[in-house]
């Protein structure tokens, strides 16, 4: 017979990196737990134990926070894709706020300048593509914090309407085990990777900046509003600084590049992605926009793009575009960019933990004038964040 888990109750301090509440076991030791917020005495059932740190799963709240509001989706003790439904959004981006100044700034003597932060207008209804899972027999879901169970779920809040509405009517073969994709493009309406006249282009919106075209699979951000600001405030940046050459690595669909191009008649701009798709329909997005003589985009590994495009930096003044994935850029590359180093770098992450680690490594020739986080995945535990780095004086 299995022997009951432990129960203990604990005071809840803070919201931890990941989403998850954060308080201490009557041990001493740190303990995790989903579903709690600051200021509340909740029970947990020990779920996974460490030498330092405990896992918990939320029994019930002894003491709830005054600010404790009334979760609005069914399915949010289950499904593992938000963590801050039970609080204010205020609470929620303030918490975010914190966990990205402390990777920023906690133990360094250079502080970088945290900018007010870009919230979203709803936590619901911005979330433009969906990735369901099947184990057959034709049903599909989410997977689970175990990550081996599949929840259904016939409407998801972060949806937009029109995949919502697609996801009531959408049958998948029962034969068919994997990972699937239901996407919002802005000329087909909600497509299924099970469509028979599923096209291979999708077009993404970005707000007022224009629709940019890319390969059904491929990557464009989920949320058009907040990637719409994100890109204004990228090409702002490009602008303030106002280069002769500039470099984007882990480009996608060239949408920085192109759009900094279009508003600035003199600037020659190089993309480098790995993924040789999302270079093809960049190339068609900068002919789209008549930028195609400025914006040359190329296959290849971002590592090796600072040092093949070096002897631009050495006669022009040259800006570094980084929008890695959240592994962030890996040590090869950091010191890619030491060796060239550009002028300036803006560096748009969605990896708070690997920007610290990418900064620890740049900081001998950059220092992080300043940043700013946008909640692109409001709700959930993710948010994105720009920042501005500038080479430092040489010293004499």
């Amino acid at each position: 017979m299995q022997s009951a888990l432990k129960r203990e109750t604990i005071t809840i301090r803070d919201f931890a990196f990941g989403g998850e509440a954060v308080g201490n076991l009557a041990d001493g030791r740190v303990a995790f737990v989903r579903g709690a917020m600051p200021g509340e005495r909740v029970e947990i059932e020990i779920v996974a134990e460490h030498k330092n740190f405990a896992r918990g799963k939320l029994v019930g709240v002894v003491a709830a926070s005054p600010e404790r509001i009334e979760v609005d989706c069914p399915y949010f003790a289950d499904c593992p894709g938000c963590s801050y439904r039970h609080t204010p959004y205020a609470m929620e981006l303030a918490a975010k706020l914190g966990q990205l100044d402390t990777f920023l700034n906690r133990n360094c003597e250079e502080k970088c300048e945290l900018l007010p932060p870009v919230g979203a207008a709803s936590r619901n209804a911005w979330r433009n593509r969906l990735r369901f899972h099947s184990d057959g027999g034709g049903t599909f879901g989410y997977r689970m914090a175990d990550n081996r169970s599949l929840i259904g779920i016939p409407r998801c809040l972060l949806a937009t309407e029109k995949l919502n509405a697609r996801v009531a009517t959408l049958q998948i073969p029962k034969d068919f085990h994997g990972t699937f994709a239901l996407d919002e493009c802005a000329e087909k309406g909600a497509v299924s990777d099970f469509d028979d006249d599923a096209p291979e282009t999708l077009t993404g919106r970005l707000g007022d900046l224009g629709t940019f075209r890319y390969r059904r699979g491929g990557f464009f951000q989920t949320n058009e509003a907040i990637a719409a600001t994100l890109a204004r405030r990228v090409v702002d940046e490009v602008k303030k600084f106002n280069p002769d050459f500039l470099l984007e690595l882990y480009c996608g669909v060239g949408v920085f590049s192109i759009l900094a191009a279009r508003e600035m008649p003199r600037l020659h701009c190089v993309g480098v992605e790995f993924d040789r798709h999302a270079v093809k329909h960049a190339i068609g997005n900068a002919r789209r926009y008549r930028v195609g003589d400025r914006c040359g985009f190329f296959a290849g590994d971002a590592a090796d793009a600072p040092a093949r495009y070096a002897s631009f930096g050495k006669r022009l003044k040259t800006m570094v575009i980084v929008d890695p994935p959240r592994t962030g850029l890996g040590r090869k590359l950091t010191q890619s960019l030491l060796q060239s180093a550009p002028q300036r770098i803006v560096y748009v992450s969605c990896g708070a933990d690997t920007l610290r680690r990418d900064l620890d490594e740049l900081t001998v020739k950059y220092r992080a004038l300043h940043s700013t986080l946008l909640d692109m995945f409001p709700g959930t535990a993710h948010f994105e964040s720009l920042t501005v780095l500038e080479k430092r004086d040489p010293i004499l």
